[in-house]
């Protein structure tokens, strides 16, 4: 079975993205493929599947890094 990479996002750097792109959240939403309500719902949540999170960085011609939360390493990973 396959399973989903989920990733968490942060939604103020999607924000600011926009913003610079002179962008509203319709227009990223009809160039990434979701609804509005989809949007609005991973924005509240800060998750959103990796593919998601490309479409949404592909549209706003950045780096996919820019919009996700990485995790902190802690040191102890082998």
């Amino acid at each position: 079975m396959l399973r989903t990479s989920i990733v968490e996002i942060n939604p103020d750097a999607i924000t600011i993205a926009l913003i610079r792109k002179r962008m509203g959240r319709k227009d990223l939403c009809e160039k990434c493929g979701i609804s509005e309500s989809n949007f609005s719902s991973m924005m509240r949540r800060g998750t959103v599947r990796t593919k998601t999170a490309g479409k949404i960085a592909d549209a706003l011609d950045i780096d996919y890094l820019q919009i996700i939360n990485l995790p902190e390493r802690t040191g102890t990973e082998v």
